[in-house]
């Protein structure tokens, strides 16, 4: 069983939001865009946190007065099999909706786990498996690593902590079928046999309680539960740290820093990777497996190279089909990783109070890589150097692998991205917004270098379907010779024809191309972008220019409309 689809409907800053999720899933976005809001939904949905109508019910933007979270389950065949048939869909999933407010008393009730069925687009009238725990047992399990707070709350066994769920799956898994744990219970089955023994000292205290009861036919027995797993982790594994730099001694975790505590969590989740599971036989009953791991800003207090091998692990545990994990994260690291499979990314973004997800689906990106099939017969026989003559959809797949590096998906973070077509313009701009323009900054910009104006347009669509606002800053190249001038225009026309709700304005044009708007001689192709910081940080630039070029920027990342030049 997994989770393929999540629908949150007014849940704190989120009014009717869908996503989907695969193996492996990042949820990006700035601070206090709705990321942990999204966890928080799903923690809420498996009783990990409780509903509060007064402060997670939306204060704004809501049209209606009902909150749920409803998730939708792909089931093998074997566990559709097994699933009573008055939940069986047409569609072979399992929807469930959680309540957690509605005025419908006579369906909603605070002391019941407000799982109904969607059954075929209805929801069902009786409670999903009856009684609450039932219920909740049949979806699943959550696992959950918060943002560093306070390191004893994040490793403490004796409550809930992201240390003892890590451990008490990982021991599951470990223990459950191992001789030694089925010999406990042995051990147990064999202890109440033999306290229930004639002289057994079970025996001496039913005995004369039954003989008090005898007239009413009913006789009264003790005996002890087989201890579980989850008992054992909760109630008799503890831990310490032998520290050899003194001595060996056993030393608190309280005594060290949010490093270590990070690394301890990067460990356990690359053991949790290791695990190997045998394939077990099919029960009769329907009682899936899925482990849902939700990790937020997992990157935090690591360097590069451990990030790296986190996110290596992540997607290695996301591969076993009972594990599926959803991250929060703030590092470009992370979102490179996922360049393979696009749609494992979900940005977030805030406006007037409301969180919106943005997330390609499979048919949008399927159109997004077979866009460029149409995109070559503009130019017919005559193309732009650079453009493939057969461009495939693979190639579009390999194009976004190799582009989406750690340094590229900072746009994943910005508020506004400025699109430009090479190197030369990316440094001229980014060491102006770090020095002279920092006031700026504040904008949250990031400059792209599309590595070509060929490649403007894929970018474009690209920030569209993550619902990211953007920029086009080119040059016209209207002094290009020959049929260049008319494939330049044709490109330049392109552009303009794939803004889209995202792009804040037409492309502007700078005639007729950035150096010669900055009086500098041409240099030679290779020498752009050196000879362009070389001039800027040697004031080889007229102030003036710079002037006119920071206002040209501003009204770009402002929102205020520009009109494009014409070549």
């Amino acid at each position: 069983m997994y989770i393929s689809k999540i629908h949150i409907h007014n849940y704190r800053s989120i009014i009717d939001e869908k996503f989907e999720l695969s193996g492996f899933n990042l949820l990006v976005g700035a601070n206090n865009s709705g990321k942990s809001t999204v966890i928080n939904a799903i923690l809420t949905f498996y009783e990990k946190i409780k509903f509060n109508s007064k402060n997670d019910f939306p204060k704004i933007g809501f049209f209606d007065k009902e909150s749920w979270i409803e998730i939708t389950y792909g089931l093998e065949k074997e566990e559709y099999d097994n699933l009573p048939d008055d939940y069986k869909s047409l569609d072979k999933n399992l929807t469930i909706r959680k309540l957690l407010y509605s005025a419908d008393k006579q369906r909603f009730s605070t002391s019941q786990s407000n799982l109904f069925a969607v059954i075929d687009g209805q929801l069902d009238e009786k409670l999903f498996f009856g009684a609450k725990n039932v219920g909740n047992a049949k979806l699943g399990e959550v696992v959950y690593i918060p943002a560093v707070s306070n390191i004893s709350d994040n490793l403490k066994m004796t409550g809930p902590s992201p240390l003892r769920d890590t451990i008490n799956f990982l021991f599951k898994e470990a223990v459950q079928e191992h001789p030694s744990y089925n010999s406990l219970k042995k051990a147990f089955d064999n202890f109440n046999e033999f306290a229930n023994e004639e002289k057994g000292i079970f025996n001496n205290i039913a005995n004369p309680l039954n003989k008090g009861i005898e007239e009413w036919g009913i006789s009264f027995k003790l005996r002890i539960n087989p201890i579980s797993t989850d008992e054992i982790t909760k109630s008799l594994i503890t831990y310490h740290f032998n520290d050899r730099n003194i001595n060996n001694e056993e030393v608190g975790i309280d005594q060290y820093g949010h490093g270590f505590q990070r690394s301890i969590v990067f460990n356990l989740i690359k053991l949790s990777a290791s695990f190997k599971k045998e394939k077990k036989s099919v029960k009769k009953e329907f009682n899936p497996k899925l482990v849902i791991l939700l990790f937020e800003e997992p990157e935090a207090f690591l360097h590069p190279t451990q990030q790296d091998q986190l996110a290596y692990n992540l997607k290695k545990l996301s591969k076993n089909q009972e594990y599926q994990i959803l991250i929060t994260s703030h590092s470009s690291l992370f979102i490179g990783k996922a360049n393979d499979q696009l749609n494992q990314i979900i940005k977030v973004n805030k406006s007037n109070g409301c969180s919106t997800l943005h997330q390609p689906t499979l048919k949008e990106l399927e159109n997004f890589f077979a866009y460029n099939k149409y995109f070559k017969t503009l130019f017919e026989d005559d193309l732009i150097e650079g453009v493939d003559e057969e461009l495939s959809v693979q190639e579009e797949k390999f194009r976004y692998q190799l582009w989406l590096d750690s340094e590229r998906a900072s746009m994943f973070f910005a508020d506004k991205i400025i699109i430009t077509e090479g190197a030369t313009e990316k440094i001229l701009l980014d060491y102006l917004l770090d020095n002279d323009w920092a006031d700026l900054k504040k904008e949250k910009i990031y400059v792209l270098d599309a590595m070509g104006k060929y490649n403007i347009h894929r970018y474009m669509k690209l920030l569209c379907l993550f619902g990211i606002k953007h920029s086009i800053f080119i040059d016209s190249d209207s002094q290009a010779k020959g049929k260049r001038i008319n494939q330049h225009r044709i490109l330049n026309n392109h552009i303009n024809e794939c803004v889209n709700e995202f792009t804040i304005s037409d492309a502007y044009l700078i005639d007729p191309d950035l150096e010669t708007f900055l009086n500098l001689p041409m240099p030679r192709k290779d020498r752009k972008p050196l000879d362009m910081i070389m001039a800027l940080t040697e004031n080889k630039i007229n102030p003036d220019k710079l002037v006119e070029l920071k206002a040209i920027i501003s009204k770009l990342i402002d929102l205020h409309e520009l009109e494009l030049q014409t070549l």
